[in-house]
C-alpha cells in the first residue's frame, strides 16, 4: 500500500482516538508527539492530515502554529461517527472504543479500516 496513506491513517486513527479520550476538552497537538513522523516527508503527512480532517468536519483548531496545531477538538460530526457503533462490530463499543484500543494493541490494517469506515460513514450524513 502506499507509504503516504499508511502513515495518514496511522496519525488520524491515533489523533482522533486521543480527541475522542479528552473530548470535550480540547488539546494541542505537537509533531513531537508522533515519533513515527520523524522525516520532513512525515511530517507532511502530520500537516496534510490535520488540514484535511479541518477541511472534511471532522476536528477544529484555533491556529497552525510551529510544528503544532492549538486547541484540536472533535466536531460534533465526528463525535457523531466516533459514538457510533459499526455494523462489523457486534458488542456495544463505539467506533472511539475500538480505535483506542487498536491504536494500544499497534493492529495497522484495523486502524486503516476503521478510518475508512469514518470517512464512508461521514460522507452518508452528506446525503
Amino acid at each position: 500500500m502506499n507509504k503516504n496513506i499508511d502513515l495518514f491513517n496511522r496519525f488520524c486513527g491515533e489523533l482522533l482516538s486521543r480527541l475522542y479520550e479528552s473530548f470535550p476538552v480540547e488539546k494541542d497537538i505537537i509533531l513531537e508527539d508522533f515519533e513515527y513522523l520523524d522525516n520532513e516527508e512525515s511530517n507532511s503527512i502530520f500537516f496534510s492530515s490535520i488540514n484535511f480532517l479541518k477541511k472534511e468536519g471532522f476536528i477544529s483548531y484555533n491556529m497552525a502554529a510551529y510544528r503544532a496545531f492549538t486547541q484540536v477538538g472533535l466536531t460534533a460530526k465526528a463525535l457523531t461517527l466516533l459514538d457510533a457503533v459499526p455494523q462489523s462490530i457486534k458488542t456495544k463499543r463505539t467506533r472511539g472504543d475500538e480505535l483506542k484500543n487498536i491504536i494500544k494493541e499497534g493492529k495497522s490494517e484495523v486502524i486503516k479500516k476503521i478510518i475508512s469506515e469514518l470517512i464512508k460513514a461521514s460522507m452518508d450524513l452528506i446525503k
